[in-house]
């Protein structure tokens, strides 16, 4: 499957107006994807190697899980997202999903709806979108090149402290609301110098500031799930937050003037995606496993690991599988992964076990034999050992010779007896 420029992300009952886009996309000298034969099974990995995805929204598609999972494999792939609609805006709103609104609400929309007349969709705005979407693969293009030349993984920790996203960059060009931002530092203007304050005060303070922002982007009952978010995953449920964790989680100073905010709803958008692609319900959830490699960005890794904790253990299992397909081995990655070994699910235990297999964690050698040896289990006894040879040093070989001759001298002291 070649990679193409566009992919369109549409409901079967608006296939003439994918149709009418492709077309015209495909004249200005676009690739669009187009489903041929058996690939039309293969949506997920076809999204994820296009360069832009063009989402129609209708009355038909805002009901599709199918839209809405790709929408969230759009968001973690770094994908610049352009929403289309085929209905006024305050119609499609009522339509949203929570997961929807937050991703797509903020982001400018461009209308193609169909005169009442002659049902013909209008031209007005294809020009902008054109344009618009040629710029974006310039962008992905020229990050993809500077990607090839460097080292992601030695820089995935630098990342992660910057907050490095595409979509960051993507979503400030096309924000279609110019929200009010403060003119001073969250942290400075709250606690001033202060280097450490306690949870409740900063909880207080992110209230009394956001609390309006927050309602003006979600419903009021999910101003909860968002203080959950920056506790639980941001703060890791810590009763003291210092100036250092704020700073590491804020990112550099390209995030502009309200960095903590800003920063704060890009990792519950990538939140929501991530739970919503990685769900075992998910139609695309086999489709991002498969092709993490093709983005293993700082965010995805970020959300991967808070995944570990969910209370979901197929949410922990397909976290853990997912890490390993990334291929990223850093210190941070593998150390989470071996706290997973003693989780209290058996497929958690056996998903870790392999993950840590496949990427050659020497580091996780001890802790692999001692599930090799202890585990109740026999499938993760199983998947311990399938790691310890994948993992191939010498401590590993030297751990699976010296288990096999006391199973052996064992053996042969039962039949003895």
């Amino acid at each position: 499957m070649a990679d193409e420029d566009v992919y369109i992300c549409y409901h079967d009952s608006d296939q003439d107006f994918a149709t009418f886009l492709t077309e015209h996309l495909e004249k200005e000298g676009l690739k669009v994807w187009r489903p041929y034969g058996d690939e039309s099974s293969s949506k997920g990995k076809a999204l994820v190697k296009a360069k832009v995805c063009i989402v129609a929204l209708s009355a038909d598609s805002l009901q599709d899980k199918e839209i809405e999972d790709a929408i969230s494999l759009a968001y973690i792939s770094d994908k610049p997202l352009f929403p289309v609609a085929l209905k006024d805006f305050p119609v499609l709103e009522k339509g949203l999903t929570f997961s929807m609104k937050l991703i797509l609400a903020k982001l400018n929309w461009m209308f193609f709806i169909p005169a009442e007349d002659s049902g013909d969709y209008p031209l007005d705005s294809m020009p902008t979108l054109t344009s618009s979407i040629q710029r974006e693969i310039e962008r992905v293009l020229e990050t993809r090149q500077q990607q090839a030349e460097e080292d992601i993984e030695s820089n995935m920790e630098d990342q992660q402290r910057k907050g490095f996203s595409r979509r960051r960059a993507f979503y400030k060009r096309w924000n279609s609301r110019q929200d009010a931002v403060e003119t001073v530092d969250f942290w400075e203007d709250n606690f001033g110098l202060a280097t450490e304050v306690t949870w409740i005060q900063f909880r207080e303070a992110f209230m009394k500031v956001y609390q309006e922002q927050i309602k003006a982007q979600m419903p009021e009952d999910k101003i909860q799930w968002i203080v959950n978010i920056l506790y639980g995953d941001v703060l890791e449920l810590r009763k003291v937050v210092t100036r250092k964790m704020y700073d590491d989680f804020c990112g550099d100073a390209s995030w502009g003037p309200d960095r903590f905010f800003l920063r704060l709803m890009d990792y519950a958008k990538g939140s929501i995606a991530m739970r919503g692609v990685f769900n075992m319900k998910s139609t695309v959830r086999l489709d991002a496993v498969q092709n993490l490699g093709q983005f293993r960005t700082a965010p995805v890794i970020t959300s991967l690991l808070s995944l570990l904790n969910d209370n979901d253990a197929n949410m922990r299992a397909v976290a853990a599988i997912a890490l390993g397909k990334t291929e990223v081995k850093s210190k941070h990655v593998v150390s989470k992964l071996i706290s997973k070994l003693t989780d209290d699910d058996r497929l958690v235990r056996e998903a870790t076990c392999l993950s840590l297999g496949h990427l050659k964690a020497k580091s996780a050698v001890p802790h692999l034999v001692k599930r090799w040896r202890s585990d109740l289990i026999s499938d993760v006894r199983q998947a311990a050992e399938v790691a310890l040879q994948q993992v191939g040093s010498d401590e590993a070989k030297d751990a699976l010779h010296m288990t096999h001759l006391l199973s052996q001298e064992m053996s042969s002291l039962e039949a003895e007896n």
